[in-house]
């Protein structure tokens, strides 16, 4: 829907929440990195900073 990767979706926000731009995001690691994910985006909310 946005025309990016699952991947590249995931390492943006996993980016944007180290520098506390967001919050909310459980990023679900697992050994072969593209089957990791993220939690569902109702949890997620923009940080003052964001």
């Amino acid at each position: 829907m946005l025309g990016v990767s699952n991947r590249q979706l995931y390492e943006t926000m996993k980016m944007l929440s180290e520098y506390g731009y967001v919050k909310g995001i459980e990023f679900m690691d697992v050994i072969s990195p593209e089957n990791s994910v993220l939690n569902h985006p109702r949890n997620w909310h923009i940080t003052s900073q964001g």
